[in-house]
């Protein structure tokens, strides 16, 4: 699996990916991203990514690639709105923290789920919007394998849609 994904990066992205490796996150959690600066494990929930020069604009920067090379469906939580088109955080520039995020989500709250079988992938801008990973339902492992890059389309590629996630059930953003 990984000879074919290095083939394909190679041979279609050369010099514009950076691989961020393989990731194993444990089934049955609500959010699977964890601020790992802290002494504790502290699951941060719907977040942006930080990997790009913050002078960089949040629209121009580079898209998150990820397969899921697990054995089960994971899922990825989005809002639908990009970031740098939510008005309540323009004037914040690249210093949009937990704070401004969570209190956003309480007036915003429409999320989607998008599931992503073993094999698949996504491509999402997640400098640029607000999202997570959930491992709920899942009985084995999540594992996946990332890179970061300036990706364009490659014809063979099938785009997938994602599903609401419903306000009604049970009012959480994971009510999977």
């Amino acid at each position: 699996m990984f000879s074919v994904l290095d083939s394909l990066f190679d041979r279609h992205f050369r010099d514009t990916y950076q691989y961020l490796g393989l990731h194993t996150n444990e089934p049955g959690l609500p959010t699977s991203t964890q601020d790992l600066t802290l002494n504790i494990p502290l699951f941060i929930g719907i977040h942006l990514d930080s990997w790009d020069e913050p002078r960089i604009p949040r629209s121009a920067r580079r898209n998150r690639f990820k397969v899921n090379t697990g054995t089960e469906t994971r899922y990825f939580i989005f809002h639908p709105k990009p970031v740098h088109l939510i008005t309540e955080f323009s004037e914040l520039g690249p210093k949009v923290g937990r704070t401004q995020i969570r209190s956003y989500l309480k007036n915003n709250s429409i999320l989607y789920k998008l599931a992503v079988r073993p094999g698949e992938g996504y491509l999402a801008p997640t400098e640029n919007l607000l999202h997570d990973a959930t491992t709920l339902g899942m009985k084995e492992p999540d594992r996946g394998v990332t890179a970061l890059g300036l990706f364009y389309p490659l014809e063979h590629l099938r785009v997938c849609s994602a599903i609401r996630v419903d306000e009604a059930s049970s009012g959480c953003w994971y009510g999977c």
